[in-house]
């Protein structure tokens, strides 16, 4: 397929065809490998209503998951990290292990953008967002965790 577009690969057909459209197929062009960049959020989130965010969102993961396995091993903890700020409670943080935080907004369309004073202190080092490859440290808000892609992965840099 090349370099053609996921949006592309399934123009002009109807909704039942798009369907029985493999889900590799409808990916393989945008996402030739598993390190697809920032613009490959952009590209996802553009075909919300195809489902691509998630399908997008799930190689990513599963691509992390084969390179770093020690930071998924079954007995890693889970400690909720916590927000500050006006809309604390519209950020969710939990980190897991030593080496992964996931950060969701929570009903985000009652804040409407404003999220103000609102931060997400990190814990010390380098953060890299694993979806659209940001890096971060210190406290960050909504808009630098969520501005190409509506949830974060963060993944502490190694470096």
């Amino acid at each position: 397929m090349g370099a053609v577009s996921a949006r592309a690969a399934v123009a002009g057909v109807t909704a039942r065809e798009r369907d029985e459209i493999p889900v590799a197929t409808m990916v393989a062009g945008t996402f030739r490998d598993e390190t697809a960049d920032a613009s490959g959020a952009e590209e996802a989130v553009a075909d919300w209503d195809g489902g691509l965010p998630k399908i997008w969102m799930t190689m990513r993961l599963l691509a992390l998951r084969r390179r770093r396995p020690s930071d998924f091993l079954p007995q890693s903890r889970y400690q909720p990290l916590v927000t500050q700020g006006a809309h604390l409670g519209n950020l969710l943080a939990f980190r897991r292990g030593e080496n992964l935080i996931a950060v969701v907004p929570r009903f985000s369309m009652t804040v409407n953008g404003h999220w103000g004073d609102t931060v997400l202190p990190l814990p010390r080092g380098v953060w890299v967002n694993a979806f659209t490859d940001a890096r971060l440290q210190g406290s960050v808000g909504p808009v630098d965790l969520f501005g190409a892609f509506p949830v974060a992965l963060l993944t502490r840099d190694p470096a």
